[in-house]
């Protein structure tokens, strides 16, 4: 038997996952009797500012954002201000989505831990590539 992985089947079989998980009722999705998706950031750089939470948030009701780290606390801060800011530009719940706290927001090169033991269901990893555990 050839257990050989092409980039045909490879690409027939991950649209076909796709698919299947686009027609998933939404309960699958959040689990049993929960109507939050909590989600935690690493990487707080243009992509986790913009299209990493703000396009998730904006796709999908139930999205709350509840810790973020990143290498540098510069970084972080700034990040902060940018999704509040960009939150209420698209007319979106800052108090509903944003729930990070300072006790759920990181710094330094194990931030990406911590992110990982708070009660999160996601995470969006937006890291450069030199920078990813």
């Amino acid at each position: 038997m050839n257990n050989q992985l092409s980039r045909r089947s490879f690409v027939s079989t991950s649209v076909k996952g796709s698919a299947a998980a686009l027609l998933l009722p939404r309960g699958l999705a959040f689990g049993k009797n929960q109507d939050t998706l909590k989600v935690g950031l690493i990487g707080c750089g243009g992509r986790g500012t913009g299209a990493g939470i703000i396009d998730c948030a904006a796709s999908s009701p139930g999205i709350e954002l509840i810790a973020m780290g990143d290498l540098f606390e510069d970084h972080v801060r700034s990040a902060q201000e940018k999704i509040k800011a960009n939150l209420q530009e698209r007319g979106l719940s800052v108090k509903d989505i944003y729930k990070v706290t300072p006790e759920t927001t990181f710094t330094g090169f194990d931030a990406y831990k911590k992110v990982l033991a708070c009660d999160v269901d996601m995470v969006i990893l937006t890291t450069p590539p030199y920078f990813r555990p």
